[in-house]
This record gives C-alpha cells, structure tokens and sequence, in this order.
C-alpha cells in the first residue's frame, strides 16, 4: 500500500508550518515546535520519491527549522560558534564517508547475486545527510536554548506535548494502529507487530511501537522531573497528570522501554540529582564501548538472553534473535572495520550460495559500524556521549534546585536514548535537539547565576553606601 497524494503534500508543505513557528514564536519555542509536531504528526518511514533520496519527516523539518534559525534567530547563531569544541568530531565524518566510499568501491558476489558498489553519489548524500542528521539538530538545541526559562518552557512543552498525544494513543489501543493508514494511505510497519499481551500495541504516526514507547518514556520522565521541581502546567493537578502519563506510557507494551522505566522512574522521582548523574555516566560509557566489545566477542550475550528468559520466553527469544543477527553483522564488520562495507545491502550477511539477505538488524549501533566502520560510529556519536559525560560536572555547580533536577532528569533522559540504540534505531531529530540542549544549557545557566550574584552583590553594596551616607548625615 503506497502513501497517499496528503502525505506527500503534508512533507512538501511543512516547512511553510516551520516558518510560520519562528515568525510568531521566540526562537527555543519555534525550534522545539517544529521537530515536536513532525515526530507527532509527519507519516512515518515514507521518503519523497525524488533525489535527494532522503528526504523524510526527519531532515525536512531540520532543514527547514535550519532556514527559519537563520531568518528569524539570526542572533542566536551568530554568537554560537559551529562546531566548537567537541562538536568538531562531526567534521571527522566527512574523511569517513569519504573513505566508506573509496574503499567500498568493488561490486560484492553472493552467488548469482551481485551487491554493486559505493559511488560518488553515495559521498555526497551520505555527508549531506551528516550535516542534517545529527549536525544540524545538535546545533540548533545549543544555539537556541540559553536560559531558565527556556529549561523550563522546554519541560512543560513535552509534557503538554505528550498530554495531547495520549488520545491518539488510546484511540489506537482500543480501536488498532489504523490512523496513519486513515490519513496517509499506509501502514508503516507489519500489522503483526502491534500484537501484544492480548491487545493493540499503538504506533500513531511513528514507524512502529517502539519509538512511539521511547518518545512517551522521556516525556514521562519529563514530567515527574517538572513535578518535581515544583513546575505547574496552568491548573492541571501534576501528580495525578503524572500518574496517568505512566498509566498510558505502560499501554504503549514496550517491554524494553518498561524495563528502563522501572529503574529509572524512581531515580528521578526520588532520588539525588548526582545519583541520577552517575547512571547516565555508566551508561554511556558501555554505549561507547559496546561496539569494540562485540567485535572482539566479550559479551556474554547466551548468559543475557538465559536470564531474560527466567522473565519472558518470547522476550528472551526476541533478544536471542537480535544478538544473532548482530553477532553475524558483526563478524562481517571485521572484515572493513574502521570504515565499514557503505550502504546499498553491503553491510549484510547473504547466502554465500543463494544471495540472500540473511541480516535484519534493529541496533543503530551495528548499522552504523557495519555501514561507516569505527571511525563512522566515533563520527555520528562522540559528541552526544562527550556531552553527557561532561554534564554531571557542570550541573553540579548549579544553584537552582528547579534547573538541577530537571537537567538530571534531561541528562538520564539521553543517556537512556544513546544506550537504547544498541537494541533499537529510534534516534530521532528531536532526540538529537535534547543532546544539544545539554550541550550548551548548563553553561548558560551557571553565568546567569553569576551574573545574577554580581547584581545582587552590587544592589547591596549600593544600598550599604546608602545607609552609611544617611548615617554620616544623621
């Protein structure tokens, strides 16, 4: 079943949505905005039958927030340098791509099956698509947020955000995942996989279930942070709001997204912002290292998939299928490690005799090893793990106890969505804006609390020389 003419109307048109955004809007409200309403609302896993090939719900909307930034924010980007610090890693994927092409450049034989090689093209989109997706979104998040109020404002966003949302959530529960088939022509992923636990698993306007779990996960945790942090939404009663937001977010039977949320749910609720920091940090150093873990087979991925299935056999064997299919991934990503076997199948294992497609991987973690190699992986993902790995020292230094919390909470939030793409792909521009948020907020924060000290150092120091003034006089 193909999209319908709406669908491609409503991708071709929503730049237009963009700029209206940043022309009645301040700029950290436009941006987050327009990646917000197309995760909602863009149709999923559709890209417009033209060159360039990939232009989706995902980089449209970034290259149109992009253009409206430069029209409408100029300021903001302008005393925000591009590619400053770590940030400059993503400049490394430039000589990556680059490589992935020149020595993927020979045809690869699978019995009658001819895989054909990487082009030049493949350079040019692939390095098109860096500067999008991540750059891009990275960058808008650290120019475009600076102040307690934009902390703020972001934390009450998501939440209204995932409050409207909820509807559609459970009118799909109750009545199957038809809407994107309704009011785009098709249906994103298998209708099979909706089936869960005796019921409908929703997916909306999401490629499937499993991002839909993840985006109401972190704007669950997001609410109890704002709870929390003693942040209202107009007269709504948090607690309760909260308490439904979880309600709905188990609804979406995401047993992986679950499993997250019964560990961290908790930690955000109750305990200590350093300790909430302390698990982003050691999640992120074992996304950092899983890759060259799994090349060199330390993983004891049979004990893992024994465990789960002391908790669920279907789970377990979902899991067992997942590292199978990774495992042979891989083993054939030895073979081109540093930068991997390019697009276009290469990165799959096929039938030596047959030539057929044997992989079906979910991780973002042994695509993106499999496709760019090592260097390719440090590329796309060393500044998002640098950014949360130095969060924990800043916001620490930070007074407000409203705008710790919710930091903690942002920076749980994306330790969880970096380790969660060793399973899954669910990686969206919207995820990416929250890295750059992270990335430049906690800074901002720390010199207007400074700036703030100073003001009201020097009020004081007036008002002192007032009195004594008086008091000579007197």
């Amino acid at each position: 079943m193909q999209p319908n003419l709406f669908a491609t109307l409503a991708l071709v048109s929503y730049p237009i949505v963009v700029f209206v955004f940043f022309s009645r809007y301040r700029a950290p409200v436009a941006v987050t905005l327009s990646l917000l309403v197309s995760e909602m609302f863009l149709p999923p896993a559709y890209l417009l039958p033209i060159w360039p090939w990939w232009l989706n719900k995902w980089t449209i909307p970034t290259l149109a927030a992009g253009l409206a930034a430069w029209t409408y924010g100029r300021s903001y980007l302008r005393s925000t340098r591009a590619f400053r610090g770590m940030e400059s890693v993503f400049l490394l994927g430039i000589l990556g791509n680059f490589m992935t092409y020149w020595t993927n450049r020979d045809p690869v034989q699978y019995g009658p099956v001819t895989v054909h090689p990487q082009t030049y093209k493949d350079f040019v989109s692939a390095t098109m698509v860096l500067f999008i997706d991540p750059w891009l979104t990275f960058y808008l998040g650290r120019a475009m947020f600076r102040t307690s109020r934009d902390l703020t404002t972001l934390c009450r966003m998501l939440v209204v955000a995932m409050t409207i949302y909820t509807l559609f959530i459970l009118f799909e529960i109750r009545m199957s995942p038809q809407l994107n088939r309704w009011i785009y022509g098709y249906q994103p992923s298998g209708f099979g996989m909706t089936i869960r636990w005796g019921g409908y698993r929703p997916v909306v306007f999401f490629d499937n279930g499993l991002p839909l779990a993840s985006f109401s996960l972190l704007c669950t945790m997001m609410a109890l942070a704002s709870t929390r942090a003693g942040i209202r939404i107009s007269k709504l009663p948090m607690k309760w709001l909260c308490l439904y937001l979880v309600v709905v977010f188990v609804l979406c039977k995401s047993t992986g997204a679950i499993v997250y949320a019964l560990i961290l749910l908790p930690l955000i609720l109750l305990a200590a912002p350093r300790r909430a920091l302390t698990v982003s940090t050691v999640l992120t150093l074992f996304f950092l290292a899983y890759p060259f873990l799994r090349i060199n087979d330390v993983i004891p991925t049979k004990s893992l998939t024994e465990f789960f299935g002391g908790v669920s056999a279907e789970r377990a064997g979902s899991l067992s299928y997942r590292f199978d299919m990774e495992g042979g991934m891989f083993e054939l990503a030895r073979q081109r490690m540093w930068f991997g076997w390019g697009i276009w199948d290469r990165n799959f294992v096929h039938d030596p005799v047959t030539g057929v497609k044997l992989s079906v991987p979910d991780g973002a973690v042994v695509i993106t090893v499999s496709i760019y190699g090592i260097v390719g992986f440090v590329a796309y993902y060393f500044t998002y793990a640098w950014t949360l790995l130095r969060a924990p020292r800043l916001i620490k230094k930070i007074r407000s106890r409203s705008d710790r919390i919710l930091l903690s909470a942002l920076t749980v939030n994306c330790a969880v969505i970096l380790f969660d793409l060793i399973l899954n792909s669910a990686f969206t521009p919207l995820f990416m804006m929250l890295f750059g948020v992270l990335s430049g907020l906690p800074k901002r924060l720390l010199a207007e609390e400074a700036a703030q000290r100073a003001a009201s150092q020097a009020a004081d120091f007036e008002l002192g020389g007032q009195h004594g003034g008086s008091h000579v006089y007197s």
